[in-house]
């Protein structure tokens, strides 16, 4: 947040004032000291949010303000006290025009980095890899040794997998046959049970709305892919709704179904409009078993 504090000889505005803005949803989820990482990464959290607060707010009463707001939010995340009263003074010593000012200087050394999952019973690969090198090079011809020193190895750590990344996809799911080499093509799934096979699906790999987005479908999709972007279209007013589910599609237009058919499940407005214009529209009749007044149009997937 950026204040303008006007000049008091002329009332020009030449001077800025910053500060801190958190929107009222803000869950301050900070990194969680007891999370399993490197132990440097937790113990310089406090110092780097005490540092980033110092930097940016300019004055120095908002700055002390920002500061003890900012320790029970570290302690709800299970820092130690100690910890965080260290990070804050060393944060408040600095001056913000040094902070302002700083100047990154690149590295002229040459280094490499190598990448391992991070694990607290592992030991420091690079410290392993100097071992194992002194060990099948000895050290005693210079040459050698100066390629072993050039480039320098340092050890970075990255997120081994866990049960909620190995469960989740980032990518959409194919769902599609096997001999179907096309991309972009959506097939129905056949399911005798499946009340999206029954509607207008729109097969084209592209789509124009009526304000003139050109959407596209990037891969292929039937009516069991998940995680996906889909579009409802009523012919009869011409309104275009957009959604987004992670559960099959054949089971999302299950729920829009079931909240135009019942007034008292109708969350979205969309269900409300789509009930008064007749469905999703009228291009295919109602479906068995549903009122005969609630007719539904054509649906398009496509992310």
């Amino acid at each position: 947040m950026v204040k303008m504090v006007p000049n008091i000889h002329d009332g020009s505005l030449k001077m800025f004032e910053c500060d801190i803005y958190h929107k009222p949803t803000d869950a301050f989820n900070y990194f969680n000291f007891e999370s399993c990482a490197p132990g440097h990464i937790p113990r310089n959290v406090p110092y780097n949010l005490a540092r980033r607060i110092a930097t940016i707010v300019s004055k120095i009463t908002w700055q002390k303000k920002r500061l003890e707001q900012l320790r029970p939010r570290l302690k709800n995340r299970g820092y130690p006290e100690r910890l965080i009263d260290d990070a804050i003074a060393k944060a408040m010593a600095l001056k913000r025009e040094d902070l302002i000012n700083t100047k990154r200087t690149r590295i002229k050394e040459k280094q490499l980095t190598l990448v391992i999952d991070y694990y607290p019973n592992y030991e420091d690969p690079a410290t392993k890899i100097r071992e194992i090198c002194n060990h099948t090079f000895p050290m005693t011809d210079k040459g050698k040794a100066d390629k072993l020193q050039t480039p320098k190895i340092i050890a970075a750590r990255r997120q081994p997998p866990n049960l909620g990344r190995i469960l989740s996809l980032n990518q959409t799911r194919d769902h599609t046959t096997s001999g179907n080499n096309k991309e972009g093509v959506f097939t129905k799934c056949q399911d005798k049970r499946c009340k999206l096979c029954t509607l207008n699906v729109i097969p084209d790999k592209t789509y124009t709305t009526k304000n003139g987005t050109k959407l596209t479908r990037r891969t292929n999709m039937n009516c069991k892919t998940r995680d996906l972007i889909y579009m409802l279209i009523c012919p009869t007013c011409k309104k275009e709704y957009i959604g987004e589910t992670g559960i099959q599609l054949n089971s999302r237009m299950n729920l829009h179904r079931n909240q135009m058919n019942n007034p008292q499940y109708r969350i979205l407005n969309s269900s409300s409009d789509m009930f008064h214009t007749g469905g999703f529209g009228s291009q295919t009749e109602a479906i068995q078993g549903d009122p005969p007044h609630v007719k539904y149009g054509s649906v398009y997937a496509f992310g």
